[in-house]
């Protein structure tokens, strides 16, 4: 079990040195500078920025435990059966991003202003028993921060705005703790959102969607007739179906096993998988509505007990990172081109 201590501004005790996100040692190495500035003794047997989760290799090989806390630093000695965390609020670990707008300031963005913005959006919503009801807002803000990377990576000229956690949950109200935003409040929203950019001079938009009960295109529709600006929907579980295929094999669309081995990968601290339900669907007791192509929202609670649709038990966080990785790829060439195009290139017209 980690131990965590909030240690008073000042250099943290002798325990560490150089180990990065990822694991990896980095003694005198460029890594090694944000290790030094947040005081770390020079007798220090390892230091280590980001969610130590992902450095679970190498703290094996110096024989030390993983914390699970995030973006703070950590240090410990070799052989020790507990880690301990020292959290200095004065000193940041990690650089900034200037793809991430609430990351970055004015003085970068004035200097290299962005053409893409890419909003996140999730929902707040129960996910069966062991997947957090944040899952639709962590796996957007994911999506569009690792993409929007690669893409400037690429020259794009990009930035993420702020995830909006809300989505339309009607039907899951009966249950703890949902919040639902109605169709003209979320058109309210991206309203304003895109009214904003466009003072601004960002004329492109993709919204990074990760919640089925979130339908925009109508809003879309709607909203390109009134503003000069070009908005394109990004649904997530659309996206790399052959790859969704070849993965995966229990079929699902909530809570299911893809979901929650996008969130092994993602924040394997949040996921309780032992205590998750079947994910059981009920289907309608009324026949001709199962027939292709018709539609009703379904009472959730009662299609699905457990609030879940689809087995989670063969999620792992293998699969999880082989579909991560190929919904960022996708996105981020969206994001290259979109960055890229001139006006008069269809559909990006006004």
């Amino acid at each position: 079990m980690s131990r965590s201590l909030y240690s008073p501004p000042g250099a943290l005790p002798p325990a560490c040195v150089a180990i990065a996100a990822g694991g990896v040692e980095v003694g005198d190495a460029p890594f090694g500078d944000p290790c030094r500035r947040a005081g770390a003794h020079p007798a220090a047997k390892f230091c280590i920025i980001d969610n130590a989760v992902n450095n679970a290799g190498a703290l094996a090989s110096i024989g030390a435990s993983p914390c699970h806390s995030l973006q703070v630093l950590r240090c410990g000695r070799a052989a020790s059966t507990a880690c301990t965390t020292h959290f200095n609020p004065e000193v940041r670990t990690m650089a900034i991003r200037n793809h991430v707008l609430l990351e970055t300031n004015y003085r970068r963005l004035r200097d290299h202003p962005p053409r893409v913005a890419v909003l996140p959006w999730g929902a707040t919503e129960a996910h069966n028993y062991h997947l957090p009801y944040g899952t639709d807002a962590i796996q957007a803000t994911s999506f569009a921060q690792r993409a929007a990377e690669l893409a400037a990576a690429d020259g794009a000229r990009v930035i993420v705005l702020p995830v909006i956690p809300f989505g339309n949950d009607q039907q899951q109200l009966d249950q703890v703790c949902t919040i639902s935003i109605t169709t003209p409040t979320a058109t309210a929203l991206l309203r304003d959102i895109a009214r904003s950019l466009v003072a601004q001079g960002i004329d492109r938009l993709v919204i990074v969607n990760a919640h089925g009960g979130n339908q925009f295109q109508p809003l879309v529709r709607d909203l390109q007739s009134e503003l000069p600006i070009l908005i394109v929907v990004a649904n997530f579980y659309q996206m790399v179906p052959d790859v969704r295929a070849a993965v995966f094999d229990a079929p699902g669309d909530h809570a299911d096993e893809t979901e929650t081995s996008l969130m092994l990968h993602l924040r394997p601290d949040l996921v309780e998988l032992h205590r998750a339900g079947a994910g059981e669907r009920i289907a309608p007791a009324i026949d001709g509505l199962r027939q292709p192509g018709f539609w009703t929202p379904r009472p959730w609670s009662a299609c699905h007990p457990d609030t879940g649709s689809g087995d989670p038990s063969l999620a792992t966080a293998q699969k999880g990172q082989s579909y991560f990785d190929a919904i960022v790829r996708s996105l981020a060439t969206a994001l290259v081109d979109l960055s890229a195009a001139n006006k008069g290139d269809l559909p990006y017209l006004r």
